[in-house]
Order: C-alpha cells, then structure tokens, then sequence
C-alpha cells in the first residue's frame, strides 16, 4: 500500500443531485407485479449498495469480488470519488499499480483538492519508477493543496532518484520549511548536499538525525568524510 495516509474503503456518498435520485429511482424495480408475468420484479442494486458490497468484500480481502462491484457502482454512477478511490485502492492490493494510478485520478478529477488522492497517485508513480511523472503529480498538488508536505517531500526525492540535484534541494527546502524536524527530509537532503559538495551543510543535517537517535546518521558522517578526502 501508498505509504500515504490510510487508505481503507470510504463507504460514504455526498448526496446525488435530484436529477440523478429520479432516474436512479425510475430505472430500478419497485418490488410490485410484472403486469407480463405476474411475478415480482428484480429490485436493481444502487451504486450506493454495490460499493458497500465493495467495501465488504475488500474487508474481508475478497479483492477481486470487491472490485467487480465498484466497477459496477460506476456503471451506474461514474461521478462518486470515493468508488474511483476505493477501486484504485483494490488494485493496488491486486498489484496493478498503473491501473491503480489511473484510478485515482479519476477521482482526483471529481476532487481536486482531497490531498489523499494526490498522495496516493504520487506514492505509486515513485513505487513504478515513473520519477518525471512524479514531478509533475508533485507540481499539480501543490498547486491545488499547497498545504500538502507529502508533495515536497516526495517531488524532492524524485528529483534526487533522477540525480537532479539542485532541483531536489529546492524541493527538500521548501518540505523543511513546513517540517524541519523530517526525518525523511533531513536523510534525503543530507544525501543531496553530499552530491553538490555542500558538505557543511550536509553535516549539520547529519548531526540532527544522530540527536534524534536516526540509525542513518552514523552512515551520513561517514560519506561526508569520504567526500571530502575526494574533493
């Protein structure tokens, strides 16, 4: 699963407009007669019912069950985030990440400013390897969630998979203004000084990960003191 905040299915729907409730409400069966045969008509499962049906059966790790009612919810009513998000997050337990990420921005579609969603499809582009897409997943939700730490951090660390260094360091600055204390921050931009020869500066992020008892400081020091007898 995305390292991002929980993922567990949202059973919850915002109210349909009433356009939508009527047609729902005139294309499912009432229960009554069939005037042809005589026999009580099929009542049709809502989006609403076949995404709890979902949710259930993703909770009990029934994942593909699970996701075929949420692609059937869609069929019924394609404009509800919350399925996109709940069938993203069945596949990724599937191992479809791509599908996964394609998933979620559906969703992302229909709420732009749910940082969750832009997390995720962030997290899984970094897990798949997609650095540039990443980037840009990172760039997007800073924009609509300027608020969201996870965009900087993670869009700095791509930047540093892709070995652009002065890029990440930016990145990473702007994750420290809004949490100094990161542990992740503090190791990825130790990392990213290293590279740019800023070694001063890349000690004092080393010595505050080994205040805070960080089982990576010890290796920092120790690549800074390599690079240094390099340069």
């Amino acid at each position: 699963m995305p390292k991002s905040p929980s993922m567990r299915p949202i059973p919850l729907f915002r109210p349909a407009p009433l356009w939508l409730t009527c047609l729902a409400l005139a294309g499912c069966g009432s229960g009554e007669e069939n005037p042809g045969t005589g026999a009580p008509e099929k009542t049709q499962l809502g989006a609403e019912a076949l995404n709890q049906q979902g949710v259930d059966a993703d909770g009990l790790g029934l994942y593909q069950e699970a996701l075929g009612y949420f692609d059937q919810a869609l069929e019924k009513n394609p404009w509800v985030p919350e399925v996109h998000k709940n069938r993203g997050n069945v596949l990724y337990k599937l191992n479809k990440k791509a599908e996964a990420v394609e998933a979620y921005r559906k969703a992302l579609e229909l709420n732009r400013e749910d940082a969750d969603l832009h997390n995720y499809v962030i997290e899984v582009l970094g897990e798949l390897g997609r650095f540039e897409e990443a980037i840009e997943a990172c760039l997007v939700s800073q924009e609509q969630v300027p608020d969201n730490f996870n965009a900087y951090l993670r869009r700095g660390q791509a930047h540093f998979s892709l070995e652009q260094y002065e890029e990440a360091l930016l990145a990473l600055d702007d994750a420290s203004a809004l949490d100094a204390e990161n542990q992740e921050v503090l190791i990825t931009r130790c990392k990213t000084l290293i590279e740019l020869g800023f070694l001063d500066e890349a000690l004092t992020d080393a010595k505050k990960l080994e205040e805070s008892g960080s089982p990576y400081a010890k290796g920092l020091e120790q690549a800074i003191t390599a690079k240094a007898k390099d340069g």
